[in-house]
């Protein structure tokens, strides 16, 4: 926020006609219409455009709270704040990774461990099995993504 809109808005003249009211009636109605006074001062305000240089840190692999004091230490306006958050969070973004097609036993090995092997298993146990390997996968891909 500039100082100049600051001071506008810490400035704002109190209202004379409340001072006959109750004390909480008062502080009420006086917070109403200071909080009105300050949203139509902030809405009248110019846009801010931001100053900080693209890229000014090298924002990959940054901790966040490290970004955050750095982001609250130099912008300047709401609009550095917002530009240099923004590109904190694309230096950081995990990329996706890329789908992998797995067989139906490599499948059930990164479920259960091992390679499952049961010559005697009926197919459709097989495909029981595979069907919730592929579930879990699937959960577990939801969850970290």
């Amino acid at each position: 926020m500039n100082q100049d809109l600051r001071d506008a808005i810490m400035n704002l003249p109190r209202n004379a006609g409340m001072l006959n009211l109750d004390h909480q009636l008062a502080y009420k109605m006086g917070h109403r219409d200071a909080r009105h006074a300050a949203a139509a001062l902030v809405a009248a305000a110019p846009e801010q455009k931001p100053t900080a240089p693209d890229n000014m840190q090298d924002w990959a692999g940054m901790d966040g709270a490290i970004a955050f004091h750095l982001i609250e230490r130099h912008a300047d306006n709401w609009a550095d704040a917002s530009k240099m958050m923004g590109e904190w969070l694309a230096a950081n973004q995990a990329q996706p990774a890329a789908e992998v097609e797995l067989s139906d036993d490599e499948i059930i090995a990164a479920i259960h461990g091992a390679p499952q092997e049961n010559p005697g298993e009926a197919g459709w146990i097989k495909r029981q099995r595979i069907a919730w390997a592929r579930a879990v996968l699937a959960a577990r891909k939801v969850r970290a993504g």
